[in-house]
């Protein structure tokens, strides 16, 4: 059986700890779908360099996984604001 509780439990969680580091940059609200999809992948590369590593940090890996979700998101609300107009 899928686990949905424990999948987005486990997300939401890293997800808002990568936020919360960075909650002294610009809100996400006003990001565009461009920048969302610039910044994914970006953020995939950068989770391509941590996977790769020898020493294997899941810390680091785990970080990276996030950002990809929170840019993943910010291009959704980017897509749901042009569908509601």
């Amino acid at each position: 059986m899928r686990d949905y509780s424990e999948l987005f439990t486990h997300g939401v969680q890293a997800q808002k700890e990568k936020l919360d580091e960075n909650s002294h940059k610009s809100g996400f609200d006003s990001a565009t779908i461009d920048y969302a999809f610039k910044r994914i992948r970006q953020e995939f590369y950068e989770l391509e360099q941590e996977y790769v590593m020898r020493d294997q940090n899941i810390k680091a890996i785990r970080a990276e996984f996030a950002d990809v979700c929170n840019f993943g998101h910010m291009g959704i609300l980017a897509c749901d604001k042009k569908l509601e107009l």
